[in-house]
């Protein structure tokens, strides 16, 4: 019997910063099966224009990071990590996280399409992004280094209709470790992902307020 969706959570967002980057850390550790750098953290805080936390009840359940970067003559927006709790899965924050993230490129009329990689092995995250218009466009054998099976799959999705073609750069590219493995959302593998059951709670950090004109 198929697994019924559960109503949808009320979801609020959040930017990524410097002052909440050990938070995306947390997040990456126990939902992702590849543990990142610290130059990883480094770089994403470039990128905190197009990323974004998801919060429930000021907690944190999930987020993504993204780079826009010219791939092919065309501007596009690459997913480097997208995470969501297991428990806060199958309440739709994957997909409304997603659709945020849409909302924020579309300011953006350079960028034409969207993509990222998938573990092939993960068939019900490859069913999620095909149901939202992404196709499968490359296979890349031995993409990953210290998981398996280490093959993964190019998805993309053209935002416009005038996007060019997807062309297959070259192999050595793919191989110099630049991208971030994608484990995603309510689409996760249950087997690679840790269930907090609400023991572990990031809270976000409430703003300081200060009086205008003193102490």
């Amino acid at each position: 019997m198929a697994e019924t969706r559960r109503e949808k959570l009320n979801i609020s967002f959040g930017a990524l910063n410097d002052k909440n980057v050990e938070q995306l850390r947390i997040l990456n550790q126990v939902c992702l099966p590849v543990q990142y750098s610290e130059k990883f953290y480094r770089m994403v805080l470039q990128y905190t224009a197009t990323s974004r936390f998801a919060f429930f009840n000021d907690i944190v359940v999930g987020a993504i990071t993204t780079r826009v970067e010219q791939r092919n003559n065309e501007t596009t927006l690459y997913i480097l990590t997208f995470t969501v709790l297991k428990p806060y899965r199958k309440f739709g924050v994957g997909g409304t996280l997603l659709d945020e993230a849409m909302k924020i490129i579309e300011k953006d009329k350079s960028i034409t399409s969207i993509y990222l990689h998938v573990q092939t092995s993960n068939d019900v995250a490859v069913a999620f992004y095909q149901k939202r218009g992404f196709e499968i466009v490359q296979e890349l054998k031995g993409y990953y280094k210290d998981i398996s099976p280490p093959d993964c799959y190019l998805l993309r999705r053209k935002l416009t209709n005038d996007a060019p073609p997807f062309v297959p750069p070259p192999a050595d590219e793919e191989k110099q470790g630049t991208h971030c493995l994608l484990y995603t959302s309510d689409a996760a593998d249950d087997l690679l992902c840790v269930d907090l059951g609400g023991r572990r709670i990031i809270k976000k950090k409430k703003k300081e307020t200060r009086s205008v004109g003193g102490m």
